[in-house]
């Protein structure tokens, strides 16, 4: 019998916030949304004892709240700089050379955020990242990993089409097709 724990909590408060922020229209919104996330995953992190997902997650919370403050000069020079920090940190506690993908998405993510006022770049950015978490958890047989990697490319797909204007054509013909079916 598994017990609910303060771990699971965090894990799932984490998940449901990580994987929902991709509901909201805006690049910003998700940005702020995910600074509470990324502190449940430090949290969950520090009690499985994946010091490198902490630290990152640390990282994360700071880069986010600064993403939201500063202006996009100090903007750039914030994320590239951040690149070899993200790369030390996951790679000096790492299980290996699947730890890289890990790398990866969090690079991807920061990256995202040089898109903060172009919600359709931010999601496409972030989308990649989140193929590289995705292949990180198939690779390193975490479950948790691969469904959170799996749920996050549907939100975010279901945002996009739901938000983005690119996919207003879409959006009109499946309210005919209802409407029509009703």
């Amino acid at each position: 019998m598994e017990y609910i724990t303060l771990t699971n909590i965090l894990g799932m408060t984490a998940f449901i916030i990580s994987v929902g922020a991709f509901q909201l229209k805006k690049s910003r919104s998700i940005i702020f949304v995910q600074i509470p996330s990324n502190l449940a995953w430090m949290g969950y992190m520090f009690l499985m004892g994946a010091y490198a997902g902490m630290l990152t997650s640390l990282i994360l919370i700071i880069r986010n709240i600064l993403t939201l403050l500063l202006p996009t000069h100090y903007l750039k020079l914030l994320i590239y700089a951040l690149i070899p920090v993200v790369l030390v940190t996951v790679l000096a506690f790492s299980e290996g050379p699947i730890g890289i993908l890990s790398a990866l998405g969090n690079i991807l993510a920061g990256l995202s955020m040089l898109y903060r006022d172009n919600s359709l770049k931010f999601r496409i950015v972030q989308l990649v990242s989140i193929l590289m978490f995705l292949s990180y958890g198939l690779l390193s047989g975490t479950h948790f990993m691969t469904a959170f990697g799996i749920l996050s490319i549907i939100s975010n797909i279901s945002g996009a089409i739901y938000y983005e204007d690119i996919f207003a054509p879409l959006r009109k013909r499946v309210q005919s097709i209802q409407l029509r079916s009703a």
